[in-house]
């Protein structure tokens, strides 16, 4: 898990090609005014989907294995919880089409503010759209990288 602003996205163009032009996608595009839903960058490759919502109480944290995630704020704020999988007790199985699996167990919340993101790796179970004290709107982009 890599926690930034864009602000500081050059320090990490090194990791892959593909997170560099993610970056540079969020860094360079409006995002504020984009429509929500799904935006593709390369077809399955890279894709970002633009989503708002009212943050919430969950318990049921995420995991993918084909995809990174990188999760920017827009607007608003979250806590995005992280967990290693290790640590993890899985409650459904594996969705290959959806390339998703729920767990249950502890993750520790890091606050996520407008202008951040965090990077999800498929290590990195993850718990977003979490509400602080109470539920707030939350204007999100997330970046979906296909691992190769």
């Amino acid at each position: 898990m890599i926690k930034d602003t864009l602000d500081n996205a050059e320090k990490y163009f090194n990791l892959s090609p593909q997170i560099k032009s993610a970056l540079l996608y969020l860094k360079n595009t409006d995002l504020k005014n984009i429509e929500i839903g799904r935006h593709y960058l390369d077809g399955d490759n890279m894709y970002v989907n633009v989503d708002e919502y009212e943050t919430k109480i969950s318990d049921n944290i995420e995991a993918h294995r084909k995809y990174i995630d990188i999760q920017y704020i827009i607007s608003g704020e979250e806590q995005m919880g992280v967990s290693l999988l290790k640590n993890l007790t899985p409650i459904t199985e594996y969705d290959e089409e959806k390339d998703i699996i729920f767990y249950n167990g502890k993750a520790d919340l890091n606050l996520v503010k407008e202008n951040e993101f965090i990077i999800f790796y498929p290590e990195d179970a993850h718990l977003p759209c979490q509400m602080i004290d109470k539920a707030k709107k939350v204007k999100k982009a997330v970046v979906k990288i296909k691992i190769n």
